[in-house]
């Protein structure tokens, strides 16, 4: 084997040793997620006696959903086999985060609609 190609192939390997860690990423997008469902919901808590019973009913439906997704992602990432698993809980937590981003947008916005 010639020295260029050993050295291709460990720059090969290295990739993608690279390509499974960041799978490993699971716990950073997860936190990141529950952070903002918890700031979220105290946001929503308390200002709950401000909002219509009708916008408070779906920004709590956006957040248990929120959180459903939250709990998929810590389980699949605990009982996870393989970098696909990971990468499903990474998926979940990123859906969470987006699920309370949007929560947090509609309270925003049924609070001051300009």
């Amino acid at each position: 084997m010639t020295k260029a190609r050993l050295i291709a192939m460990a720059a090969a390997l290295t990739a993608f040793e690279g390509g499974v860690a960041s799978a490993f990423e699971c716990p950073a997008h997860i936190a990141t997620a529950e952070t903002e469902i918890d700031r979220v919901s105290f946001a929503i808590r308390d200002m709950a006696d401000m909002l219509p019973v009708s916008a408070l009913a779906q920004t709590k439906t956006l957040l248990d959903e929120a959180r459903v997704l939250l709990a998929k992602a810590q389980a699949g990432h605990e009982a996870a086999a393989q970098p696909y698993d990971h990468a499903l809980s990474i998926a979940y937590a990123n859906s969470a985060l987006a699920y309370a981003t949007a929560a947090d947008k509609l309270h925003l916005q049924v609070m001051d609609p300009h």
